[in-house]
C-alpha cells in the first residue's frame, strides 16, 4: 500500500535492516536512515516490494534530523502533488470524453437493446 509510510533508524544493519524489509515487503513506503549510506543502499537493493528512500542520517546531529524530516516531507508533498494533478486531469478527460463521444447509450438504446436498435437483431422470436 502507497498510504503506509514509515522512518526507521538504523536500517542499515541489524534489526533496523531487518524491520526496513519486512514492511517494504509488505508494501509499505520506507525511509532508510542512518550513517553508513552504502550500508543503507545494500538494504534499499535487497527489498522485493514497497518503495525506498535513503538518507544518510545521524540522529545524535539534530542538524542532519531535521534534514531527514525535510527530506520526507518533499517526497510526500510530492506524492500528494501527482496524485492531485492525476485525479484532476483524469476527471477532465472524463468529461472532455463524456461531451464529445458520449459514455453512455442513449435511453433508445437502454431500453431496447443494443443489438436492436443498432443491427436489427433480435434473440427470440415471440
Amino acid at each position: 500500500m502507497a498510504d503506509r509510510v514509515a522512518i526507521i533508524t538504523g536500517s542499515g544493519t541489524g534489526i533496523g535492516r531487518a524491520s526496513a524489509l519486512a514492511l517494504m515487503n509488505d508494501g509499505w513506503s520506507v525511509t532508510l536512515c542512518g550513517r553508513r549510506k552504502e550500508m543503507l543502499e545494500e538494504t534499499a537493493g535487497m527489498k522485493t516490494g514497497g518503495r525506498a528512500l535513503v538518507v544518510q542520517t545521524d540522529v545524535t546531529d539534530p542538524a542532519q534530523v531535521d534534514n531527514l524530516f525535510a527530506q520526507v516531507k518533499s517526497q510526500l508533498w510530492g506524492v500528494g502533488v501527482t496524485l492531485l494533478w492525476s485525479g484532476t486531469v483524469s476527471f477532465i478527460c472524463y468529461k472532455i470524453v463524456d461531451l464529445v463521444i458520449g459514455l453512455r447509450a442513449s435511453e433508445e438504446h437502454e431500453t431496447e437493446g443494443l443489438d436492436t436498435v443498432e443491427h436489427g437483431e433480435r434473440g427470440y422470436s415471440l
